[in-house]
């Protein structure tokens, strides 16, 4: 059986609603915000990963997982950019 996109974007749609509704319920889960966040980058939505890790940040400053993958993620995004400006 084949996932075509429209299923799979339904799919990520469900997960992300259903991590939203168990954040509305737990904010200062800082586990949810990480899977969340990795849903996100996964999708290829890196500002929406962002912000979910500067929440860890947030509820937890001194959280070196959430500081990592801030990092990583700003990282890869200067060396995407840097790929694209190459003749």
């Amino acid at each position: 059986m084949r996932i075509d996109s429209k299923d799979r974007n339904e799919t990520s749609r469900d997960r992300i609603e259903q991590y939203r509704r168990l954040i509305a319920l737990n904010p200062k889960d800082v586990q949810l915000h990480f899977e969340l966040g990795f849903l996100f980058k996964d999708l290829g939505r890196r500002r929406e990963a962002l912000q979910e890790w500067k929440r860890i940040i947030q509820i937890d400053p001194n959280n070196l997982q959430a500081r990592q993958e801030i990092q990583d993620l700003l990282n890869d995004g200067d060396s995407n950019r840097d790929r694209c400006l190459r003749p």
